[in-house]
């Protein structure tokens, strides 16, 4: 029995014959369409916000007719013998039943067709569409080409390229810029009006994967990586998924609901080398499964927290999101007495270790920790302290990012309470400080380079 792959190598080069005796003959026709544009003009960027002007104009677009494409595939194309014989060689192999392997061949005939009439087709390009469709039907990993409209973050520079397939770059005019048919511009108009907010960066990668969601399980954990690198309200306003397939098309993804954006940070070029380390060491230490954040231990726990603080309007709510993942960290399950000396003591302790000031941190975090317990029970700030309040999450956020980036570093080297036993023992014994100081300097590298800024 013929191979697949020359059955379907065979009819690609019959179709591309088809295609230009048709065409020569006069029954492919072209005809002008009418379409809309919006051009971009007097584009601004500036930290983030972006400002610009747009014209409009219709112009006349020359395209191939589609129900002469429609008749092509239809009368000349799905009745060549080696059409038939290929669908039900799919049929056999791939043990579906014949309508499906018919509509299966169908979409690759269409694709070696509408780009035969853009431009002829060389034996290398012909190729290259017999082996995405059979990556397709094998279910084999293909390429992803993802593009993400971040909000939370914004570029100095026009780019930083963290790899060959990572990218984080500057908005441009034509991401703003579309074209439409006119009889499509209803729809387009609508999706246009629905917008809920421009993007401050744009977010680039390219991944092999055999589907779509565990790329979007990569893409959850760098956001969130992302979120830790600088305290940021960092979310996903809209992807475009571009696979590069026959059988899978393009599509968006966006958020459903629009996070309030408290906290915004900047990149530079400068900082290439550091994002890249952080993300490399961070990401696979995440514990983020199917898209969310797995509830098995601390650290996901106060990284929950973290997430919930980064996005809460009022800061009384943000202060105790934040008290409580620091809570996570530095509290003991069966504790139940001076929690707050105790939160606030060991919390100090380590983050003296990474630059802070541990008195600063002490009395930041008793504060915030009665504020908290206030702000539970029922009391309210008065409007004269929301200043203080504001100041606080600020602080309380920031040592909670540390904390999560600490505890994320040693948790392949030490349990929680047994960590938790060495910072007692050093605020009172000097070897079990050098202790401490050692373990942070060999584990924890990443929380080094980031607290130091």
């Amino acid at each position: 029995m013929e191979e697949l792959s020359t059955i379907l190598w065979r009819l690609s080069r019959d179709m591309v014959n088809t295609v230009e005796i048709l065409k020569n003959n006069g029954k492919i026709r072209k005809v002008n369409k009418i379409w809309f544009r919006e051009k971009v003009t007097n584009f601004e960027y500036k930290e983030g916000v972006i400002g610009y002007s747009s014209i409009h104009e219709y112009f006349v677009k020359e395209e191939w007719d589609l129900g002469d494409i429609y008749r092509i595939m239809e009368s000349e194309i799905k009745k060549l013998p080696i059409f038939i014989n290929a669908y039900k060689c799919i049929s056999e192999i791939y043990n579906v039943n014949e309508s499906l392997a018919e509509f299966w061949l169908s979409q690759f005939a269409h694709s070696v067709v509408t780009k035969a009439l853009e431009a002829p087709l060389n034996e290398e390009e012909l190729l290259e569409l017999v082996i995405l469709f059979l990556d397709d039907l094998e279910q084999r990993p293909i390429i992803w080409n993802v593009i993400v409209e971040l909000n939370g973050l914004w570029l100095k520079d026009e780019e930083i390229k963290i790899d060959k397939n990572l990218k984080i770059r500057k908005l441009q005019p034509n991401d703003f810029e579309f074209e439409y048919p006119l009889d499509k511009m209803i729809r387009a108009g609508i999706e246009i009006a629905r917008r809920p907010e421009y993007p401050s960066a744009i977010l680039e990668m390219t991944q092999k994967s055999q589907s779509q969601p565990p790329i979007s399980y990569e893409l959850e954990k760098l956001i969130i990586a992302l979120r830790l690198y600088k305290p940021g309200s960092i979310i996903n306003l809209k992807a475009i998924w571009k696979p590069k397939s026959i059988l899978k098309g393009e599509f968006t993804t966006g958020s459903t609901f629009i996070q309030p954006e408290v906290y915004r940070y900047s990149l530079s070029s400068e900082e290439t080398l550091k994002l890249k380390t952080f993300l490399n060491k961070i990401k696979p230490l995440l514990p983020i499964t199917q898209r969310s954040i797995e509830t098995t231990d601390h650290i996901s726990i106060s990284l929950q927290r973290y997430n919930d603080a980064l996005f809460k309007p009022v800061p009384t709510e943000r202060l105790a999101y934040a008290i409580m993942g620091l809570e996570a960290h530095f509290l003991k399950s069966s504790e139940r007495v001076e929690l707050a000396h105790k939160l606030a003591q060991r919390a100090a302790k380590c983050l003296s270790l990474f630059g802070y000031h541990s008195l600063e941190v002490y009395r930041t975090i008793k504060q915030s920790y009665k504020i908290r317990s206030d702000f539970v029970h029922g009391s309210l700030v008065s409007k004269e302290r929301s200043h203080d309040v504001n100041t606080l999450a600020d602080k309380v956020i920031k040592y909670l990012q540390i904390s999560i980036l600490m505890f994320l570093e040693l948790k392949n080297k030490v349990k929680k309470d047994n960590f938790l036993n060495i910072v007692d023992h050093s605020l009172i014994y000097p070897d079990a400080s050098v202790e401490l100081e050692k373990l942070i300097k060999e584990s924890c590298s990443i929380t080094i380079t980031i607290s130091s800024g």
